[in-house]
């Protein structure tokens, strides 16, 4: 059982028309001490899952289905005494635009010390605890940084702030979404480089999302790509960005092409196969072509009800696109993907 598990996860939000799913079919896994990317463009997912591992799903929105277990913990069923040692007491968690996790009228020492109270740590000894966590995120000297207000911070001042404040509770692992994207090129090396050193110091495992491709080739030993609410490859990180698999894969690392012979390092597309019948004669049609046929989409990004979600983006789409969602399943050692190019199996278990 991995240290930390999402499978099938499903939230939706209410709206006119009744319920949309806006993550459909999110799945990973971290082992203790592992690094995982998660990697898509904005609008994939990333940000409600990186939620749901907390229970921190806002108010208006609900989790239909899948499962969440962090240390065992399932997290969807979980009481609220479980799920305050699961925030910060297991996952420190790091959001985007950390501005706003901090209260303005509150000293950021009072901030940073609260983890460790609520986990059961005296005042005293978590003010001890805070300095020494603002000094090894290079806030010095600390005990200024203590006494000083939000408002008085740099925006990679407040960054490092941000993580100081998820350490307090000692937790297992962070999570952080999209931690770099306010800051300068070289604000973002030096807190790439203090995250390396801090998961080594503490034996942390990381949860990166990011549509930072470079962030997470430095930090992530495994990645995972969602894309239209659900993921779509995953596998080794450099495996994964020089060989991409998965269309929204090769759109997020700079390929281009209108031909399914120019995605990189992909084997032998279905379609193409002679020994396989399922795929017979169905050769790829231009995306265009499905424009305003009856049951396809009528705008990008709508998924298909019964087929592919990506389908509508994908210049490699064919018939078999239209009439199954595909899985997402094994094409090698460590490697999973959802689409027809590489497999016919349809239909997560």
């Amino acid at each position: 059982m991995p240290w930390l598990e999402v499978h099938q996860l499903v939230v939706a939000f209410p709206t006119s028309a009744g319920w949309q799913k806006v993550v459909d079919g999110v799945s990973f896994s971290v082992e203790r001490e592992e690094t995982l990317g998660l990697a898509g463009e904005s609008g994939s997912g990333k940000t409600l899952s990186l939620m749901a591992l907390g229970a921190l799903i806002p108010p208006a929105g609900r989790v239909l289905g899948g499962q969440v277990k962090v240390d065992g913990v399932d997290v969807l069923a979980a009481g609220e005494a479980e799920l305050r040692r699961i925030r910060g007491g297991v996952l420190g968690f790091v959001f985007q635009h950390p501005a706003l996790a901090f209260n303005p009228v509150l000293s950021l020492g009072r901030q940073v010390t609260e983890a460790a109270v609520l986990h059961g740590v005296s005042a005293d000894d978590a003010k001890v605890q805070a300095l020494e966590l603002l000094t090894l995120v290079g806030l010095v000297p600390p005990l200024e940084f203590f006494r000083a207000y939000p408002h008085e911070l740099s925006g990679g001042q407040i960054q490092r702030a941000a993580l100081a404040a998820a350490l307090s509770g000692k937790p297992q692992g962070l999570v952080l979404d999209e931690p770099t994207s306010a800051l300068d090129p070289l604000a973002q090396a030096s807190f790439v480089h203090l995250l390396a050193e801090l998961a080594h110091r503490f034996h942390l495992a990381l949860l990166l999302a990011s549509h930072d491709l470079p962030l997470i080739a430095g930090l992530c030993k495994k990645l995972v790509v969602l894309a239209a609410g659900e993921t779509v490859e995953e596998g080794l990180t450099p495996q994964v960005l020089q060989e991409p698999l998965h269309p929204a894969t090769v759109f997020l690392t700079g390929g281009t092409g209108g031909k399914a012979d120019l995605l990189p390092g992909r084997v032998q597309p279905a379609w193409r196969s002679s020994n396989n019948a399922a795929f017979q004669g169905e050769a790829p049609p231009p995306a265009q072509a499905n424009a305003g046929k009856e049951g396809s989409l009528k705008a990008p990004g709508i998924p298909v009800a019964m087929g592919c979600r990506f389908a509508p983006r994908c210049p490699w789409v064919f018939a078999r696109c239209l009439q199954a969602r595909p899985a997402l399943a094994p094409v090698g050692d460590g490697r999973r993907v959802r689409c027809f190019l590489h497999h016919g199996e349809s239909n997560d278990g």
